[in-house]
């Protein structure tokens, strides 16, 4: 199934950092508000965990290519091998025009080098607001396992990068962040 471009109803960009689950889900929500995004990826394959992590077996690799292919299809750019705090940076992003970033980069590593300001006790953990996953800098929000101390699901990932979406959309539009919001925890079929 192709997708079609989704028309742009904004002109403030936004950069989504990681193009894992969170990341994929956030851009598309934004993409269908009508948001120019852009995707900024390490790997020279988007898609996360879901290509790299879980076997063919439970997830068949042709179904996250045809996923990632359709909201690429909507109008969302993807832009690989680009590494945060590398090659690309809040900085940068700032100096190009994003007015949003979202970073869902996966588990944080040694080598990347996050700005003072992202910085939490726990130097693998970026800190933010539970309900509207805004980090300690205004506009820019984080989720995915680069929030957390253990591994997220897919599920999990998704919910994150939903949030994320209506909070940036809050965010563009001067709106308040928690307005009708719930604390974002993984959401299982099985409790």
């Amino acid at each position: 199934v192709r997708g079609e471009a989704v028309p742009r109803k904004y002109n403030k960009k936004v950069a989504i950092i990681g193009a894992g689950p969170a990341g994929l889900a956030a851009a598309y929500d934004l993409v269908k508000l009508g948001y120019p995004v852009t995707i900024f990826e390490r790997m020279q394959e988007l898609g996360g965990m879901m290509r790299h992590r879980i076997p063919d077996r439970l997830l068949e690799k042709f179904v996250v290519a045809n996923e990632i292919a359709y909201i690429c299809d909507l109008g969302v750019d993807i832009k690989c091998g680009f590494e945060f705090g590398k090659g690309v940076t809040l900085d940068t992003l700032r100096d190009e025009g994003y007015e949003a970033v979202f970073i869902s980069v996966g588990k944080l590593s040694e080598n990347v080098s996050l700005p003072p300001e992202l910085a939490g006790k726990e130097a693998s953990v970026i800190p933010v607001d539970p309900i509207t996953l805004e980090t300690k800098i205004p506009g820019i929000f984080a989720g995915g396992d680069a929030i957390q101390t253990k591994p997220a699901g897919i599920i999990a990932a998704v919910s994150a990068g939903r949030q994320a979406a209506i909070s940036i959309h809050r965010y563009l539009n001067g709106e308040n962040l928690k307005a009708g919001g719930e604390e974002c925890e993984e959401r299982t079929w099985v409790k």
